[in-house]
């Protein structure tokens, strides 16, 4: 966590495996702002984005918060992973 004055900013940066396929989280959360970018770097991806941040709005996770997701997945299965990770990681 970095502290500028009253102004609290987290980064988390790492790395796992989901199906076999690497893959890539960062989260930045500032007091206004939810930054989630999930990547798996394969050649054929989706893009999942609305249905994170719905997940999350839904689980009443960081309410106050606007989210911005970037989300690409190799496989619409490895979603369920996915979402369940970032929960983990969120609450």
């Amino acid at each position: 966590m970095i502290v500028i004055g009253m102004l609290k900013t987290k980064y988390t940066d790492f790395e796992t495996e989901i199906f076999g396929v690497n893959t890539h989280f960062r989260v930045l959360e500032t007091s206004t702002h939810l930054f989630i970018y999930i990547s798996q770097n394969a050649p054929e991806t989706v893009l999942y984005t609305s249905i994170i941040s719905d997940f999350l709005y839904s689980r009443k996770i960081k309410k106050d918060h606007k989210h911005v997701v970037f989300c690409s997945l190799k496989e619409p299965q490895h979603l369920s992973k996915v979402t369940l990770t970032l929960l983990h990681l969120l609450s």
